[in-house]
């Protein structure tokens, strides 16, 4: 990833000295290229596919050579037999993205397959020099942000004000917001749809809840004006989904020793291993079997229903391979200390009262999986971040199943009935099919309709705490 990286901003620095307009173009694309060979690569990797040792070897000359042919030290033209011998590698190796084989790998392809009313906004956020490039049908523009845009600490006091006080938080959220949008032009500022590509720290900031107005006027946040989407990367493309198909819902899984639904087992007493979980077991979670029967009503899609004991992989994993249209999961999120990349969900316990989970390994392997994919559970959009390649986590690992959107929380949410997630698929159903972008417009509805409905469910730590993470 760092020789994307390297050659991208090389070029960002030759265009901001010179203004040579066909380096904008250069840089963004082996930007998002980095972005999308990444989960290629990571997609393959998990699939026990493996490249050729001299595959290595040969993208560091290639890009070495962009490198010098872009300081006028090479002929560019040497870089074509390279990209050739790759691409055979990669078409031996089997190595594709399993979503589809649809592909822009160019500004201008990609800015064709852009909906109408939609910005694609890619971050990067190279050391010292942040960079926002903005794209729509009708052109491309770039901004340097400062340096302190996407720092770490703002974001990270911003998120834990937002928790605590949202009101205290609005001073913050403007001045991130400011930071990082505040030099967008007036053309894709009205675009409804903004789709996000970020990196780092970007990627745990919750975009729904920055405020767009200032005090002392009325609070306005950035999902009452735009739907959201965070992808992986701007070439990771998805497809079409159709419109139909069924629901399936998992909630309020037996989790602990002392639920009268459990067989009386004491092998959980031996859970120590994992410090995020009590001893006796997870807390029951009784209000997401009422949010999973609310939620398949408001969809209005045949639904099958796995609660209590049922919830289980020898149940859960042949449904998910049926391919639903939509899968919303209720339950807890586990994960070892320091490590949320391994983070699973919780199932309930099997008949020896042994603990069962949902892994991003399990999920991966699913020989199918659900359009849609929302985990209704605490922190279910955590995970490591790493340079070029995003965040790893639940959430990512959908998409390489096969998903094209999960809908995942950045902070734990409260157990109730789901009325947020009863307004999305209410709204979800009258979107035509059950791609991310889709999932982004009713998502941005339902915070709406929290916002306007009054009380605590209006405040950002509760509506903004989900967000929308698919393909483009």
């Amino acid at each position: 990833s760092s020789l994307f990286e390297d050659y991208s901003r090389t070029a960002l620095r030759a265009w901001f000295a010179a203004g040579r307009r066909e380096l904008l173009a250069e840089a963004f694309e082996v930007l998002e290229e980095g972005r999308a060979a990444s989960l290629r690569v990571r997609s393959g990797a998990a699939s026990s596919v493996r490249l050729p040792a001299a595959y290595w070897p040969k993208l560091k000359e290639l890009r070495n050579l962009e490198l010098a042919a872009l300081r006028g030290s090479a002929d560019a033209s040497r870089a074509e037999p390279l990209r050739l011998e790759l691409l055979e590698m990669e078409m031996r190796a089997g190595l594709t993205f399993r979503a589809s084989q649809e592909r822009a790998w160019d500004t201008e392809g990609l800015r064709a397959v852009l909906e109408p009313g939609e910005a694609l906004l890619s971050f990067a956020l190279f050391d010292g020099m942040p960079v926002l490039f903005a794209l729509t049908r009708e052109g491309m523009e770039v901004h340097r942000l400062p340096p302190e845009a996407a720092a770490p600490e703002p974001i990270a006091s911003y998120r834990e004000l937002l928790v605590r006080d949202p009101r205290v938080a609005r001073p913050a959220g403007h001045a991130l917001y400011t930071r990082l949008f505040g030099q967008l032009s007036a053309s894709v500022l009205a675009k409804d749809l903004w789709t996000l590509s970020v990196e780092g720290p970007l990627l745990t900031l919750p975009f729904a809840a920055l405020t767009v107005l200032p005090e002392p006027m009325a609070a306005v946040h950035l999902a009452e004006r735009h739907a959201l989407r965070t992808v992986p990367g701007a070439y990771v493309r998805g497809v079409r989904t159709p419109a139909g198909g069924a629901f399936l819902g998992m909630g309020d899984p037996v989790l602990n020793a002392a639920d009268p639904r459990h067989p009386r087992q004491s092998w959980l007493r031996r859970l120590s291993f994992w410090q995020s979980a009590p001893a006796m077991g997870l807390p029951r979670l009784p209000g997401s079997a009422r949010e999973v029967q609310s939620c398949a009503r408001a969809s209005g899609r045949p639904a099958t229903i796995l609660t209590g004991r049922e919830a289980l992989p020898g149940r859960l994993i042949p449904e998910l391979e049926r391919g639903p249209a939509v899968a919303h999961l209720a339950t807890h999120i586990v994960e070892p200390r320091g490590r949320p990349e391994e983070a699973m969900l919780a199932l309930g316990l099997n008949s020896a009262g042994a603990p069962e989970f949902l892994s991003s390994a399990e999920i991966h392997d699913l020989s199918s999986a659900p359009a849609v994919v929302a985990m209704s559970a605490c922190q279910s959009g955590a995970g490591k971040t790493l340079p070029g390649t995003g965040l790893l986590g639940l959430a990512r690992s959908w998409l390489l199943a096969g998903a094209e959107a999960a809908v995942a929380s950045h902070w734990p949410t409260p157990d109730d009935t789901g009325e947020l997630f009863q307004a999305f698929y209410r709204y979800l159903a009258s979107e035509p099919g059950s791609s991310s972008a889709a999932c982004a417009r009713a998502l941005r509805r339902a915070q709406i309709e929290m916002v306007r409905s009054g009380g605590w469910r209006a405040e950002p730590q509760y509506f903004a705490a989900f967000y929308v993470y698919g393909k483009n």
